[in-house]
């Protein structure tokens, strides 16, 4: 349509400028977009609108999706109740050749009665000396460096108290020297070298590895094998077993959920207290950083889930019914969180309500029942737990050791029904019992358990060196060889795992005697 002269000389061209060139409100702009899809398509107001949309695209986009991806995860989580976990691999260096097995000429072993006449000593005897020292403290070997996840650091090289599991060889061949041999120690390398080869590959252990027994959960199988480990001073820097070590962390850690169980637990949720019980020996042993939260969330679940009366009920669902089998990895676990010195509210007191549980199920004629005041094979649960907890002198304490002098270890007639589990905590409560009682148990234990270990080949210069257990009785409720084991391991390495008799704190002094079957299920 022409302009006639006169309007168009009534326009003036700033004017034409100022309107093709000014801001339109997004309020205008909404309009022309609606007023121009309207429009024919070939007209100016049509492409007007659909290059605006086009423009439109990016913004929108920039706020839409990440909407929608939050709006998927709040979905998620209220549907599984757990958050989504993000793995970070960690990569270790090759290990080094398989080292030979040795065994060093050790010098004069340390007295056992002086190592226990003074409990305020915070370590073991120097190799030679007559009387107790305090340990040295020395950087660990630049081997326990673990590249890409935690930053170059030093741990003390000797613990002291419940689980030192770190010195070198010579102190283990001057420990065991008197109440191990070698032939203990062979069967422990076995041992060592045989869960390495069944280890699965996602680092974790099954009921089912090693071709055994399907029954137990995989967190408590790993949580069991890793301590094995752990007890002989294996790290993730050890040039041996150094990469088993951490991939089986890495599996418990990868695996834990945001409430600090594990996935994969059994129905009793043994699991729990085994797996962090690892956890926090790892911890300790390693003073690695990626350890500390997974090891204190693991344990802030079992102080909470303690029951009013002390003891601790399957799944740490808090309750009246007080289970001596449970509490007893419970109490393995909190002791060794206190060692290794975690940030868990409530631990000390949690620690000294559970002596009260303990004590609620023992017997007044001496020992300690499944869930009430009885005498039961797990009287060897009982009182370990209460040495763990400083209470090894009370009554209840020395009266189950008492019933416990009807214990024995022979492979060919098993000790109750579930004989491995029992022999397990009998092994550690007559090993901080005295020198006698120690004595008379360590003759059949020593002995037993490395003539029943199957050997893969003895003939062949490799599969000599690897063997598992079976369980030596029908009636053993876990018969998954990781299990048996990873048992048996443990108590043929507690001539090193544990070096003293543990104080007795003055809170805890013996007053009044206060008392409070033998068929139980173990569900790992």
């Amino acid at each position: 349509m022409a302009v006639s002269h006169d309007v168009a000389d009534k326009i003036h061209p700033e004017q034409v400028m100022s309107h093709l060139f000014r801001k339109h409100t997004p309020a205008e702009v909404f309009h022309r977009i609606v007023a121009g899809l309207r429009s024919p398509r070939n007209s100016g107001e049509y492409k007007f609108a659909r290059l605006q949309l086009l423009r439109l695209q990016a913004p929108v986009a920039a706020v839409t999706v990440p909407l929608l991806v939050l709006l998927f995860l709040l979905w998620y989580t209220s549907l599984t109740g757990r958050l989504i976990d993000v793995y970070h691999p960690v990569f270790l260096p090759e290990p080094e050749p398989l080292p030979k097995l040795e065994y060093p000429e050790p010098a004069k072993p340390p007295n056992r009665n002086s190592l226990q006449s003074d409990a305020n000593l915070p370590g073991f005897a120097e190799i030679g000396s007559e009387t107790p020292v305090r340990p040295d403290w020395a950087p660990l070997s630049p081997r326990t460096e673990l590249r890409e996840m935690v930053a170059p650091i030093e741990s003390p090289r000797i613990f002291p108290g419940l689980f030192p599991s770190t010195f070198s060889e010579r102190h283990r061949g001057a420990l065991i020297e008197g109440r191990g041999t070698r032939t203990t120690e062979d069967a422990v390398m076995r041992a060592l070298r045989w869960l390495q080869d069944v280890q699965e590959s996602d680092g974790s252990w099954s009921q089912e590895s090693g071709n055994g027994p399907g029954l137990g959960a995989a967190p408590a199988m790993t949580g069991l094998a890793l301590l094995t480990f752990l007890a002989h001073n294996e790290t993730t820097g050890s040039p041996e077993f150094g990469t088993t070590v951490q991939r089986g962390l890495q599996w418990l850690v990868r695996n834990q959920e945001y409430d600090g169980g594990f996935r994969g637990r059994d129905s009793h949720d043994y699991s729990r207290p085994i797996a962090a019980y690892a956890l926090c020996e790892a911890y300790a042993l390693m003073k690695l950083p990626a350890l500390r939260e997974p090891a204190e969330k693991s344990i802030r679940t079992i102080v909470s889930g303690q029951n009013p009366a002390g003891g601790w009920n399957y799944n740490c669902k808090p309750g009246e019914r007080n289970d001596t089998s449970y509490t007893g990895w419970c109490v393995q676990a909190l002791r060794a969180a206190e060692f290794a010195k975690l940030n868990i509210p409530g631990l000390d007191p949690a620690l000294r309500k559970a002596v009260d549980g303990l004590r609620a199920n023992a017997h007044p004629q001496g020992g300690f029942g499944y869930t009430s005041r009885d005498q039961s094979h797990l009287t060897s649960v009982g009182v370990l737990c209460l040495q763990l907890l400083g209470a090894g002198k009370t009554v209840e304490a020395r009266l189950g050791l008492r019933w416990l002098e009807g214990a024995y270890c022979r492979w060919n007639a098993p000790w109750g029904s579930n004989p491995l589990y029992y022999w397990y905590y009998a092994t550690q409560a007559k090993f901080h019992a005295s020198e006698t009682v120690w004595d008379r148990w360590n003759e059949q234990m020593s002995l037993e358990l490395p003539r029943n270990q199957t050997v893969l080949n003895p003939d062949d210069p490799i599969d000599s060196q690897r063997g598992y257990w079976k369980a030596c009785s029908e009636s053993e409720h876990c018969k998954s060889y990781v299990y048996n084991t990873a048992l048996c391991t443990l108590m043929l390495e507690v001539y090193y795992r544990h070096l003293k008799t543990f104080a007795e704190p003055e809170a805890l002094s013996p007053e009044v005697f206060v008392a409070g079957g033998d068929e139980i299920r173990i569900s790992m």
